[in-house]
């Protein structure tokens, strides 16, 4: 029985003519080795070069396809939107934090629960983690909201030492009353 032939581990790239791994090409079914023949870094520098030079049809190309499939784009947008709201209210902090310098961190939801719990740091009752989060539906009162001990307004850090979780409505009660401690 004849051995079967070994592929190597890495390749010559055609454009920087460097012998480098098989994890720095990406994979082409149709080519012989199943590699393209330009590394991931040559072929990102081309791409760079190629939208540099074509800037303007380029846009124009993307204006007429959303021009022409508006409806489809925004009823994605609103679907990814409604499952994504977490990251649009992290990304709203983030934003928030920077405009004001009060410093911040990259935390998740899901940080913030590991390190405190599931109970509201104000009333120390559960939190209903599956209720929505936004005043916007019905049952918001007991689901999860990211409370900042010191709130972003009065300079206080969007950090993982700063935040706390909380019912939306204790949240929202909270913010009606914190007064500066100083």
């Amino acid at each position: 029985m004849p051995a079967e032939p070994t592929l190597p581990d890495s390749k010559a790239c055609s454009k920087c003519l460097v012998e480098k791994p098989l994890d720095d090409f990406h994979k082409q079914s149709d080519s012989k080795d199943g590699y393209r023949t330009s590394c991931k870094d040559c072929r990102q520098e081309s791409q760079k070069i190629r939208y540099q030079n074509n800037v303007e049809a380029l846009c124009e190309s993307k204006r007429a396809y959303y021009a022409k499939n508006r409806d489809q784009e925004l009823a994605y947008a609103k679907k990814y939107r409604s499952e994504n709201r977490h990251k649009f209210a992290e990304g709203s902090r983030r934003y928030r934090s920077r405009k004001l310098e009060n410093g911040m961190e990259y935390y998740t939801e899901a940080q913030v629960l590991e390190l405190y719990g599931t109970d509201c740091h104000i009333c120390s009752l559960p939190i209903d983690l599956d209720a929505p989060r936004s005043a916007w539906y019905e049952g918001w009162e007991m689901g999860l909201q990211v409370d900042h001990i010191q709130p972003i307004s009065k300079q206080g850090p969007d950090t993982l030492s700063n935040v706390r979780p909380s019912h939306g409505v204790c949240n929202n009660k909270k913010k009606a009353t914190w007064d500066d401690p100083a």
